[in-house]
C-alpha cells in the first residue's frame, strides 16, 4: 500500500496492490479497481463516492464515471483554484468524495444499534485475519524473508 501527501494535490495519494500467483488487483485512491489475471472480477470498476453537499454531486458523478482519471481531474481543478487564490486555505481534497467504505460501515453500525441487526461487514474472524496479515508483514519486514499467512 502506498500513501503519500508529499506531491502536488493532483497526484493520487493512496494505492493498494494485491499480487498473487493467480492474478493481481490494484485499487487507486478508492475510486478505481483494476483486476488482472482473470480472477472472475471486472477488469475495471469505478466507485463514485458520496457527496455531503448538493454542489459536490458533479464531482462525485465524475468519479463514478471516470474513476482515477476523474479523481485526478478533480484534484487538479482544486489545486489550480488553491494556487490562484489570493489567500489560499490549506490545500485539502474533501474525503467525502471518496466513500472508502465509511458510509456503509456507519449505516450498518447505526442499523445494528437501532434494530439489533448484525453488521454485514467485518466479523471477528476478519479482524483475526487482518491481524495475522499485519503480524506476518512485520515479521517479513524484520527478517527480509517472505512470510506465509495461514
Amino acid at each position: 500500500m502506498l500513501g503519500s501527501g508529499h506531491a502536488t494535490m493532483d497526484f493520487p495519494k493512496e494505492r493498494v496492490e494485491a499480487i498473487t500467483s493467480r492474478g493481481a488487483v490494484v485499487v487507486d485512491d478508492f475510486v478505481e479497481l483494476r483486476a488482472f489475471g482473470g480472477m472472475n472480477l471486472p477488469t475495471r470498476e469505478t466507485f463514485p463516492g458520496r457527496a455531503s453537499r448538493t454542489e459536490d454531486e458533479p464531482w462525485v458523478k465524475r468519479l463514478g464515471l471516470r474513476g482515477l482519471e476523474g479523481m485526478i481531474e478533480v484534484r487538479r481543478s482544486l489545486w489550480e483554484a488553491w494556487r490562484l487564490a489570493p489567500d489560499p486555505p490549506p490545500a485539502v481534497l474533501p474525503n467525502f468524495l471518496r466513500d472508502q467504505g465509511w458510509a456503509a460501515s456507519m449505516e450498518s453500525f447505526v442499523d445494528a444499534l437501532a434494530n439489533g441487526a448484525s453488521p454485514p461487514h467485518a466479523t471477528l474472524e476478519d479482524a483475526r485475519s487482518a491481524s495475522a496479515v499485519a503480524d506476518a508483514a512485520e515479521r517479513s519486514r524484520a527478517s527480509g524473508q517472505v512470510e506465509r499467512v495461514t
